[in-house]
Parts: structure tokens; C-alpha cells; sequence
């Protein structure tokens, strides 16, 4: 039992080294630029206003949807947020 706990024992612990040295990933510059933060905020404001909220408004620069990927994401991520946001209050 003992030379079978040993090497069990040693896997275990250089996989939590391992695992422990990941590095992080690198913040991608897509969600720093200003693009994806203000296309965030119409997407969010957007979601909000398709659940129902009077205090929001729907906000989409169709152009730059349509042309620019870091608005598109950013105004996607932003609605579905929103939207996740409203999902318990029955937001379809």
C-alpha cells in the first residue's frame, strides 16, 4: 500500500504546482478599447429596454454593428447581459 500512495501522492502534488503556475490570460485589447466599452453600455441600455424597463433606451449604431467587430461584441455582450439580468423576472 505504501509504494502505491508514494507516486499517487507525488502526481497529486506536482498537478497542483502545475496548475498553480498557470499564468492568467492576457486581457484582450478589444474589451479595453472605447469601442467595446460605449457599444457595451448601448447594448446593455438596449437589453434593458426590450425586457420591458422605461428608464432605457435602445441604442445601436447600425453602421458600426455591421462594420466594426469590437462594437458588435461589445453591444452583444452588453444585451445579453441586460437580458440575463431580466431572465428571473421572465424577459424572454
Amino acid at each position: 500500500m505504501k509504494k502505491v500512495i508514494g507516486p499517487t501522492l507525488a502526481a497529486i502534488v506536482m498537478l497542483g504546482l502545475l496548475v498553480g503556475c498557470e499564468a492568467p490570460l492576457p486581457q484582450s485589447i478589444q474589451y479595453n478599447s472605447e469601442m467595446y466599452k460605449q457599444a457595451y453600455m448601448d447594448g446593455r441600455s438596449s437589453g434593458h429596454r426590450a425586457c420591458g424597463s422605461i428608464y432605457h433606451q435602445f441604442k445601436k449604431e447600425v453602421g458600426l454593428y455591421i462594420n466594426e467587430p469590437r462594437y458588435k461584441t461589445g453591444w452583444d455582450d452588453g444585451f445579453q447581459q441586460a437580458k440575463a439580468v431580466h431572465s428571473l423576472r421572465g424577459c424572454p
